[in-house]
């Protein structure tokens, strides 16, 4: 790895315990190659038909909320095997969905750190779905 801001290692030659050392000690993993070619072609396809909403704070940032009710390949990424396989390692047998949605930023869009809104637990700041003893955000990125 350089010592400049960029993490260029080899992420795919990470054991097990490096990529859970890795999201318990810096709080993010990278698992490249989780979706195939084809499955990300597929998934874009779906995506460009949602309708989208801008967020509050840019018009930059789009949305589309509660994909786990939409059906087809987005709502299959709910139970992607691989992913399953790994949370599975990381939390054991009883994961569940808190949340599901879809975010585009466009060109425009100010940026913001990676990151995963919570509370602490038993907290109602945002309400049932922030609130667990321990959370884990997958993201996709298609692109």
């Amino acid at each position: 790895m350089s010592h400049s801001r960029i993490d260029d290692r080899d992420w795919s030659a990470l054991t097990l315990g490096e990529r859970i050392r890795q999201i318990e000690v810096e709080g993010y993993l990278l698992i490249p190659g989780l979706l195939t070619p084809e499955h990300l072609a597929c998934l874009r396809a779906e995506t460009a038909k949602l309708e989208t909403t801008p967020v509050d704070y840019s018009v930059h940032q789009r949305g589309c909320p509660n994909l786990q009710f939409r059906g087809g390949p987005l709502t299959g990424l709910i139970a992607h095997p691989p992913t399953i396989a790994f949370l599975k390692e990381l939390l054991g047998d009883e994961i569940l969905l808190s949340h599901y949605g879809y975010a585009r930023s466009e060109p425009g869009h100010p940026g913001i750190s990676l990151h995963t809104d919570g509370q602490p637990y038993g907290s109602q700041i945002f309400g049932w779905e922030g609130s667990v003893p321990v959370m884990v955000r997958v993201l996709y990125y298609l692109e």
